[in-house]
């Protein structure tokens, strides 16, 4: 992208933040995702400010995209944004949606895995099986 500027750079952090907010709600992504990985939270707890684990699947794969999506512009690729028709758009959500259930389901199997090497009970490993179901 080469931002340069004499003396300095005219791009600043901000204005990579402001890119990426506008490109990732261009590219459609859910609002409640692209605010949490911006931090832009709604509530200011303390919690809220260090857990920012919620859409963590989704999140994961708005930035692998995002980062497709930076990659083709470098090559000099131009992504269209043209509205999607009603059919295009269910499409898009379903596929989108089947990417976030396979990560869901991977990243459960590590979280068993990591647990049964830890020695936590069976029991309990299956009754947190039922509730991640």
């Amino acid at each position: 992208m080469g931002y340069t500027g004499d003396p300095y750079p005219e791009m600043t952090g901000h204005g990579f933040r402001q890119l990426a907010s506008t490109g990732l709600y261009e590219m459609q992504f859910s609002e409640d995702v692209i605010e949490i990985q911006l931090a832009h939270l709604k509530q200011s707890s303390v919690k809220k400010r260090y857990d920012l684990s919620a859409h963590l699947a989704e999140r994961q794969m708005m930035m692998n995209q995002w980062a497709n999506h930076l990659d083709d512009l470098r090559a000099g690729k131009a992504m269209s944004f043209e509205l999607l028709t009603p059919d295009e758009v269910k499409k898009e959500m379903d596929s989108r949606n089947e990417q976030a259930t396979d990560i869901a389901l991977h990243d459960k199997d590590i979280l068993i895995k990591s647990l049964q090497a830890q020695g936590v009970s069976p029991e309990l490993i299956h009754q947190l099986t039922i509730q991640l179901a």
